[in-house]
């Protein structure tokens, strides 16, 4: 029994770390990953509904609330810092892009956590950008200062 529950507990926390494995410890998929941190800021560059965004208030499983396609882009603090030069070119992909803000679990935000994290357009906020380095996991990953993308309390009836 200690076994399957010290199993069940590296299971969670290598789907929440991002990871995927199987029973057999020595076969990984998608990990072990290793970032480059990179501090910055994020700016708000547009707030919008969508059908997709609309369509999750009534999806099975889902938030129960329309939500928000949140596009920003990201600057980093240093402007020329060492990337390398395979990662230099990386780079430059990854600053001239827009991404999506959205909740841990992939839900959009609702305007109460808009509100809440006092989301929009133009707002400017601290952030770190993680790049991929070695590994198969997501290639970019944001973490924003101040606004926590696992809060669900918007969902709280």
């Amino acid at each position: 029994m200690k076994k399957r529950i010290v199993l069940i507990a590296v299971f969670l926390t290598s789907v929440a770390a991002g990871i995927s494995c199987t029973q057999d410890s020595q076969v990984r998929v998608g990990g072990p990953c290793d970032y480059d941190k990179i501090p910055g800021t994020c700016e708000i560059i547009s707030i919008t509904k969508t059908s997709e965004s609309i369509r999750q208030a009534a999806t099975t499983g889902g938030p129960g609330y329309e939500g928000y396609v949140v596009n920003f882009k990201f600057k980093p603090l240093q402007e020329n810092q060492e990337y390398g030069a395979a990662r230099a070119g990386h780079m430059t992909d990854v600053l001239g892009k827009e991404y999506v803000l959205q909740l841990a679990n992939s839900w959009y935000p609702g305007d109460k956590y808009l509100g809440k994290y006092r989301i929009a357009q133009g707002n400017i906020f601290n952030c770190t950008m993680s790049l991929i380095r070695k590994g198969a996991c997501t290639p970019v990953v944001f973490k924003f200062t101040d606004i926590d993308a696992a809060d669900y309390f918007e969902t709280a009836k």
